[in-house]
C-alpha cells in the first residue's frame, strides 16, 4: 500500500532581532507564482545538551556570507533565506516570497548589512502547468561578500550519496549542516526540477526555505524547498529546487552569470 506523503514547505514567519530597514521600493511581480502550500505550525525547539545537535551556529565566527536572510522589515520578521549569486543577484525558493502582500522585504547579510528587493522574477509555471519553487531577486543596492558559484553542467561531476551542506536559518537560527547530515539522491524523472536529498540525522526546517544546498567544493548545486514526510509525521526526504535543472534560466536573467 502506497504511504500517503505530506510536502511541507518551510517558509517561516518567525521573530528576527535585525535592525529596522528603510525600503521604500515596490517589489515586482513579473511572473504569477501560485502556491497552495501552508507552512507547518512550528514545534518547540531547544539546543540539546549532548553535544549532539547536527548543525554548526554561526553567528560568532561568519561562514558561508554568500547566504543571507529574507525579512520583512516592516513587521522585523524573518520569511526565509536566500544564496547572493551575483553582487546585486539573489536566489531564494518562490514560496518564500511568493505572497503578493509582500511589498517590504528586505536582504540582511550577516552582518548586519541591508538592501531593498527591487525586483522579483519567478520562473512561469506557464511553460508546463508545473509548480516551481525558485525566484530570482533583484537587489537595490550591490553587496560587498563575494557571490556564490553554481553548479555547472557541464564541468562539475554529481553521483549518488555525494555529501551535501546546506545553509539557512532554520528555527530562526543562521546555521549550517555538520558533515555527514545529507546526501545526494538525484533527480526523478517526472520531476527534474527537484534534487532529493537524504536526510540521514536531521532535516531542513522552517526558515531554512530558500537556503543553500552546496557540494564538497561549496557549488551551489540547489535551493532549499520542502522536506516530504509520512502521515505520521515521519521525514523521508529533503527536496530542493536544482541548479542543474534552473540554470539556463537563471543566467537568461542575469547574462554576467555565463561571461
Amino acid at each position: 500500500m502506497q504511504i500517503p506523503i505530506l510536502a511541507r514547505y518551510l517558509s517561516a514567519s518567525l521573530l528576527w532581532a535585525l535592525l529596522l530597514g528603510s525600503c521604500t521600493t515596490t517589489t515586482t511581480f513579473e511572473v504569477a507564482s501560485p502556491s497552495t502550500a501552508s507552512p507547518p505550525t512550528s514545534k518547540p525547539f531547544t539546543l540539546p545538551q549532548d553535544g549532539s545537535f547536527s548543525y554548526h551556529l554561526f553567528d560568532v565566527v561568519p561562514s558561508y556570507t554568500f547566504v543571507g536572510a529574507i525579512k520583512n522589515y516592516e513587521h522585523d520578521s524573518l520569511i526565509g533565506t536566500g544564496v547572493l549569486i551575483s553582487p546585486d543577484v539573489v536566489l531564494s525558493a518562490a514560496h518564500v516570497v511568493d505572497d503578493t502582500s509582500m511589498h517590504n522585504l528586505e536582504w540582511v547579510e550577516v552582518d548586519g548589512k541591508t538592501s531593498c528587493i527591487k525586483k522579483i522574477v519567478y520562473y512561469s509555471s506557464l511553460l508546463d502547468n508545473k509548480w516551481h519553487d525558485i525566484a530570482i531577486l533583484f537587489l537595490e543596492s550591490r553587496s560587498d561578500k563575494v557571490p556564490c558559484i553554481m553548479f555547472d553542467n557541464d564541468t562539475d561531476f554529481v553521483y549518488k550519496h555525494m555529501p551535501l551542506t546546506t545553509v539557512g536559518h532554520g528555527h530562526g537560527l543562521r546555521r549550517n549542516s555538520n558533515p555527514g547530515i545529507f546526501r545526494y539522491y538525484g533527480r526523478l524523472v517526472l520531476s527534474p526540477r527537484f534534487m532529493i536529498m537524504l536526510p540521514l540525522r536531521d532535516t531542513v526546517w522552517h526558515g531554512d526555505s530558500g537556503g543553500a544546498i552546496l557540494t564538497d567544493d561549496n557549488k551551489l548545486i540547489g535551493i532549499v524547498s520542502h522536506y516530504v514526510s509520512t502521515k505520521d509525521g515521519r521525514i523521508f526526504e529533503n527536496v530542493g529546487s536544482s541548479i542543474e535543472y534552473y540554470r539556463e534560466w537563471i543566467e537568461s536573467h542575469v547574462p554576467t552569470l555565463s561571461d
